[in-house]
């Protein structure tokens, strides 16, 4: 049995949580010495009522930092379904991280001083883009 870490650290922001998408940024410690480096990642969860919902090619154009590197179909319902208002609940999760070549300088950002500039701003251009496909989809 493997042993339990309590000192394992992760971070988690929702800059957006809307009723059509999500944005999340999660940093985490990576390695079990004391040259451990952070790991970052920024996540769009796609909701059902999301006009892009589904639409898998749409995805590789989201504005992520090199590119979407990670993507999945997250459905959940209740275990028993005790209420009317209780449903299945679908959403894909699109995700990138940042490392890749030259991304070194990210390994050194400790999440106690807050999200890197770049990634706020990679943040800030997926949600204008998020909005702008429903907007598309809206007139």
């Amino acid at each position: 049995m493997k042993e339990l870490n309590f000192d394992h650290l992760a971070y988690e922001w929702t800059p957006i949580q809307g009723k059509t998408f999500t944005i999340q940024v999660r940093a985490w410690k990576f390695g079990e010495s004391e040259r451990d480096t952070w790991k970052w990642n920024v996540y769009a969860l796609i909701f059902e009522e999301h006009p892009m919902f589904g639409k898998f090619e749409w995805a590789d154009g989201l504005p992520m930092h090199g590119g979407v590197t990670y993507d999945k179909v997250i459905t959940t319902e209740p275990a028993v379904k005790k209420y009317e208002w209780q449903k299945t609940f679908k959403a894909m999760k699109y995700g990138s991280d940042y490392s890749h070549a030259y991304d070194e300088y990210f390994e050194a950002c400790d999440p106690k001083d807050g999200i890197p500039y770049q990634i706020q701003n990679d943040v800030r251009e997926l949600y204008a883009h998020l909005l702008e496909c429903m907007e598309g989809e809206l007139s």
